[in-house]
């Protein structure tokens, strides 16, 4: 692989490349896509999804510019570990829809609670 193949990759909400002033510029109009709260046994979760801008997709061959992540409050600190990257807004929208749906789904479970004591992931 060539040096450049390794330099940071900024894009727009769009998708489209961008260079690393405008996405300074953008990025200062900080973007939620999502922003869910979850209460699941006790635990006030948030789920979040956020327009990154920096490709995180290094082994991909498609850029991922959007992120949701789970917190847990009032700690903000991630819970199990529960993060999943996108290319589009559209598949950004639907992946935070899906987490909250999955963290519902959870708190229906009977293993929720051995999933928190245990730090386990689902």
């Amino acid at each position: 692989m060539r040096d450049e193949d390794f330099r940071p990759r900024y894009y727009a909400v769009n998708g489209r490349e961008m260079n690393q002033r405008e996405w300074s510029k953008a990025l200062s109009h900080y973007r939620h896509i999502g922003l869910t709260e979850v209460r699941v046994r006790g635990h006030d979760l948030e789920v979040s999804t956020v327009w990154l801008g920096l490709d995180h997709g290094w082994l991909s061959d498609r850029p991922l510019i959007f992120e949701t992540m789970v917190f847990e409050w009032p700690r903000r600190v991630p819970f199990m570990d529960l993060m999943c990257r996108y290319s589009t807004l559209a598949e950004a929208q639907r992946g935070h829809r899906l987490m909250v749906r999955g963290l519902k789904r959870i708190v229906r479970s009977r293993r929720t609670k051995q999933l928190i004591h245990n730090g386990g992931k689902p």
